[in-house]
């Protein structure tokens, strides 16, 4: 397993002296900066749960670590460059504030993208489009910046490769409309048409649509119905394949049954929220794969990966806590206790050595899940209520007597906000804000506790068992 030795004679009962030299790298001090700069400006987390909160400020430099001017999923097979793995680990960048990097690793975007608009890390992947779109929308929306013209070229050019790229055979009633088979993201299986590319389609289409509507309402009118026909595809082919199926949930694909697979559906739930919070097919889907697909709290990826896979069981713990099921929290409580002593988890995790069996052994998509699941504990978004919900990941354990909880300053896509949870003889929750317009709507879902909506001008809330005072 080796991939290098360095082999010296070493005589019995005699001592030897051997001397390394690593030449490092000869960059500029101020190119690379120290930690304290990196990290001066970034969302702090404090919670009465020292694992936790050793694998949160060590996720935070995973991520610092691999993205130097590009985003690297892993330090050695993996230090190369996919939209997939990038727009994740961005979406949690952006979330704790690590900008020093971001716009210059997006600013390389266009030149990624093929002359047709295919925004192309690995060919025969078609989810790369909508998620290269979906990042770059949600920079400009979370930095309330004005869309460069270089963006705007390359994501109205990606949207236009979508469209075409749409599987136009009516007589093909399964797959008429979706994009067509492809190998996706590879842990789902061999090339397939798969519903996860679709619902990327989906979110590129509308992004494309909202950037447009100021410059060119044409071209926004344009994707917007593109955006709703494949929405509406897939509607169609799901309901098709439920009736085949007998099964309340979404497969992978039309062609599909129910299998590990299908963990790709739940994007559409997390982070896209295309459906609700409580739509049954997402619930009855997560049910499944809980159900069928656990091992040791965790996710088994049985396909491809073969292993017990991180980010994807932080997925279904996502599409929990957005449920308001209080079950996420003992799958948090899993990803914790597998990961290694210095704060990281293979992509996939051997279930009886607890070892990495496929991958890199610092996975920075996983590292990345881990600080969006802290952060959504506390602060979470509904896109199509423009709100903001707090605590609602909070567990009762942590609210102990005379305990401080904070997070921030956390980035939304309506400006950013910090949070703090005292408790005294009634739980106080307080947050200071800078929105960017006009204020979100603002609930407090804190587990145990009666949920509130607040008024646009109160900044704090005082908690009882049986409701809330404010």
């Amino acid at each position: 397993m080796a991939t290098s030795a360095a082999l010296y004679p070493l005589e019995s009962n005699q001592g030897s002296e051997i001397t390394v030299r690593i030449p490092l790298d000869q960059g500029k001090e101020s190119d690379r900066g120290s930690w304290s700069e990196h990290t001066e400006d970034t969302c702090f987390l404090k919670i009465p749960d020292e694992r936790f909160q050793f694998l949160y400020n060590a996720a935070i430099k995973t991520m610092i670590l691999h993205s130097p001017g590009d985003i690297y999923p892993g330090p050695f097979t993996y230090k190369r460059f996919w939209f997939r793995d990038a727009a994740f680990i961005l979406q949690a960048m952006m979330a704790v504030g690590l900008f020093k990097n971001i716009e210059k690793i997006i600013d390389r975007f266009p030149g990624r993208q093929t002359p047709v608009g295919y925004f192309m890390s690995q060919d025969g992947e078609w989810d790369s489009n909508g998620q290269a779109i979906w990042a770059m929308k949600r920079f400009i929306d979370i930095t309330n910046r004005n869309i460069k013209k270089e963006w705007a070229e390359s994501i109205y050019k990606g949207a236009k490769w979508i469209e075409r790229k749409r599987w136009s055979t009516e007589n093909d009633p399964l797959h008429a409309g979706l994009l067509p088979a492809g190998f996706s993201a590879e842990h789902f299986g061999p090339s397939d048409f798969y519903y996860w590319d679709d619902f990327w389609a989906v979110v590129g289409l509308k992004d494309a649509s909202l950037l447009a509507r100021a410059e060119d309402p044409k071209l926004a009118e344009d994707f917007e119905r593109e955006a709703n026909g494949v929405f509406n595809s897939i509607e169609n082919s799901v309901a098709s394949v439920q009736d085949r199926l007998q099964h309340p949930g979404i497969p992978a694909s039309p062609s599909r049954r129910m299998d590990a697979g299908a963990i790709g559906c739940l994007v559409a739930s997390y982070p896209l929220q295309i459906y609700g919070s409580q739509d049954d097919r997402i619930l009855q889907t997560t049910k499944f794969l809980m159900e069928k697909h656990f091992l040791q709290g965790a996710f088994y990826h049985e396909i491809s990966h073969s292993g017990i896979n991180i980010y994807l069981t932080l997925h279904i713990a996502q599409v929990l806590l957005r449920a308001a099921n209080p079950r996420f929290f003992n799958i948090v409580q899993s990803v914790a206790d597998l990961a290694t002593q210095t704060g990281q988890w293979p992509e996939a995790i051997h279930p009886r050595t607890r070892g990495g069996c496929m991958g890199d052994g610092q996975h920075v998509w996983a590292s990345a899940e881990w600080v969006m699941i802290l952060r959504n504990m506390f602060v979470r978004e509904e896109q199509a209520e423009r709100m903001i919900v707090l605590c609602s990941g909070i567990p009762k354990k942590w609210l102990k007597p005379r305990e401080v909880l904070f997070l921030g300053p956390t980035y939304t896509l309506y400006g950013e906000i910090s949070v703090t949870i005292k408790v005294e003889e009634q739980i106080e929750i307080s947050w200071q804000a800078r929105w960017h317009n006009e204020s979100p709507q603002i609930e407090i879902h804190l587990p145990g506790f009666e949920s509130c909506r607040v008024e646009a001008n109160v900044t704090s809330v005082k908690m009882k068992m049986m409701g809330a005072v404010v």
